[in-house]
């Protein structure tokens, strides 16, 4: 799939619009032994526990992350988004 961007406003709706439009894009399992970048949707549903997410045979990792950003979203009638608009105010950042 070929994005316009790889900003938030456009890799957010396509995200939470994929169960429903595309939901080839979406694995029922963690995918393992990666050795290039690269990003996955996973149904955490279909996992037998949610923290199997973490079982990538790729050691131990840490998210260096950058400062929280806070977006409105517009949704259609149907509950489909449809745009993503930066938010003035930020979001706190929470970490586990």
């Amino acid at each position: 799939m070929k994005l316009e961007s790889l900003e938030n406003p456009f890799v957010v709706p396509l995200l939470m619009n994929c169960k429903n439009d595309n939901e080839e894009l979406i694995s029922s399992s963690v995918p393992h032994a990666i050795q290039e970048n690269g990003t996955f949707l996973i149904d955490l549903d279909k996992l037998p526990n949610r923290k199997d997410v973490f079982a990538d045979d790729n050691g131990v990792w840490t998210m260096k992350g950058s400062r929280s950003k806070s977006y409105s979203i517009e949704k259609d009638a149907d509950g489909r988004v449809l745009s993503l608009n930066k938010s003035q105010e930020y979001a706190d950042i929470v970490r586990r």
